[in-house]
């Protein structure tokens, strides 16, 4: 969709934080108050570096690995 309106993402910034899940994400992730989560944002950016797609995104941290590959 972002391709086909002339907005291709070609990089993105992701941050990403440990926190404690909110009451309500606990139940929609099935957690046990408190419970530690992963919180990341991303911002994907197109080829004259405006800002195309923006995500929020809540992982349980017994379910998610991070892989990062560095240059």
């Amino acid at each position: 969709m972002l391709t086909g309106a002339g907005h291709a993402p070609v990089r993105a910034d992701y941050t990403a934080r440990a926190d404690l899940a909110a009451p309500e994400e606990a139940t929609l992730l099935d957690l046990a108050p408190p419970a530690p989560v992963l919180r990341a944002t991303r911002v994907s950016y197109d080829a004259a570096d405006i800002p195309c797609a923006k995500s929020h995104e809540t992982y349980r941290t017994d379910r998610y690995e991070l892989r990062l590959s560095l240059t």
